[in-house]
């Protein structure tokens, strides 16, 4: 008797983590939002900028989505299904203003596939706010242009194609 209630148990705890792993390296679309074709591929602050650049993969993809959401939520929402990252200097500055338009910008980065960081993750979201349409000049000369008061989720996708 107590060996079954053993084996039972055992099984519906398997059966949890199973569908946690089936989840585990999956996205979803956030609620509302939707896909901007016309920045795709571009990627707004400096850490995405160099882990796209220093990836360089044919089978990277990133695909960006836009929604009237506020942040919190977004961020809320992605992180029922994965991992928030903290980017050291990035947390620090989280909450700054952007240099010419005087808003605040806030982001997240939330792996989705268990990695343990953005560097080794073949899946993971950059959650930002404001949207930011134009980024031109590099570091402390940089200019945002087109700030739109939305949040935006940039999808990296570094996995193997399925065939």
């Amino acid at each position: 008797m107590k060996l079954m209630r053993i084996l039972f148990l055992l099984s519906f705890l398997s059966c949890f983590a199973l569908s946690g792993m089936a989840m585990a390296g999956s996205f979803q679309v956030y609620p509302g939002s939707d896909l901007r074709e016309d920045l795709r591929g571009m990627a707004s602050g400096p850490v995405v900028r160099n882990l796209l650049e220093e990836f360089k993969e044919k089978n990277l993809k990133t695909l960006v989505f836009v929604t009237s959401a506020d942040f919190e939520s977004v961020v809320s929402f992605y992180e029922k299904t994965g991992k928030r990252y903290r980017v050291g200097a990035l947390e620090r500055r989280r909450g700054k203003k952007l240099y010419s338009a005087g808003t605040k910008l806030e982001e997240a980065f939330v792996i989705l596939d268990g990695a343990p960081d953005l560097w080794t993750s073949r899946l993971w979201v950059k959650i930002q706010s404001p949207l930011i349409e134009q980024v031109q000049g590099e570091a402390l000369d940089r200019e945002y242009r087109n700030i739109r008061p939305m949040t935006e989720i940039i999808l990296v996708d570094r996995r193997e194609s399925q065939k």
